[in-house]
């Protein structure tokens, strides 16, 4: 995003100044080239079988630079239910194309 609509009152404008947007997060496979004195974004997915026990599940993120390595503990709670394979959901976008 390079800019905003001039006509958005900057009251509703989340960022006037123009710069990097961390948007959207593309999937990676094993590693990825981050410049210094910067600030990414990282997305974990964590999939659950359908037959994996509700708990608490621990796990660990392992971050490996050139400087040091780092060790993330993180959790997981796995509930009692399960969401349908094939899902169904119907929205509705209203659009207006006049200023009136």
């Amino acid at each position: 995003m390079n800019s905003h609509p001039t006509d958005t009152p900057m009251d509703e404008v989340g960022r006037s100044e123009v710069g990097p947007y961390p948007d959207p997060l593309f999937p990676i496979e094993k590693e990825i080239a981050l410049q210094a004195s910067r600030t990414g974004t990282l997305w974990f997915s964590v999939f659950t079988p359908k037959d994996t026990r509700p708990g608490i599940y621990r796990g660990v993120v392992e971050i490996d630079t050139e400087r040091q390595k780092l060790k993330l503990p993180f959790h997981a709670e796995v509930f009692a239910a399960t969401v349908p394979k094939e899902q169904k959901l119907w929205v509705t976008n209203w659009l207006w194309l006049s200023r009136k």
